[in-house]
């Protein structure tokens, strides 16, 4: 965090993020936790943890480039390996478009979950959940 009086460089883009977020996701997601600082080179860098249903999801910023992750009890998915057609740097319509398609493939159970062994094996989880429920 941040010195007492020191500004964030890059608030303008968290506070879109977490504008983004409400908008598409409405008052049925939370967020838990906010980190942020000026460090990381000089540019900056910011992570957003929200749950929304069964999910954690993490917005993190971090040198030019943002990712996001899904997570489900144990189990993983990485958007951007999943949509290489999205381009995940630091404006505004990257920032909202890649929400956009997040909540869109959320809603339509599209998103590929992965699982990760002691051994450090890779096992995709398929089609329905343990619980029966759809991703």
């Amino acid at each position: 965090m941040l010195s007492g009086d020191e500004k964030f460089i890059n608030k303008h883009y968290l506070d879109y993020t977490k504008k983004s977020f409400l908008e598409y996701f409405g008052q049925n997601i939370f967020l838990k936790k906010e980190e942020y600082s000026n460090e990381a080179a000089g540019m900056g860098f910011y992570r957003l943890n929200y749950e929304y249903s069964k999910y954690q999801i993490v917005f993190e910023y971090e040198r030019l480039r943002f990712t996001i992750r899904i997570k489900w009890k144990d189990a993983v998915s990485n958007f951007f390996s999943q949509h290489k057609e999205l381009s995940n740097s630091l404006k505004e319509e990257d920032i909202n478009q890649s929400i956009s398609v997040l909540k869109n493939d959320i809603d339509n159970g599209c998103l590929d979950f992965f699982r990760i062994s002691k051994k450090g094996e890779i096992k995709k989880i398929e089609g329905a959940l343990i619980d029966g429920s759809k991703f």
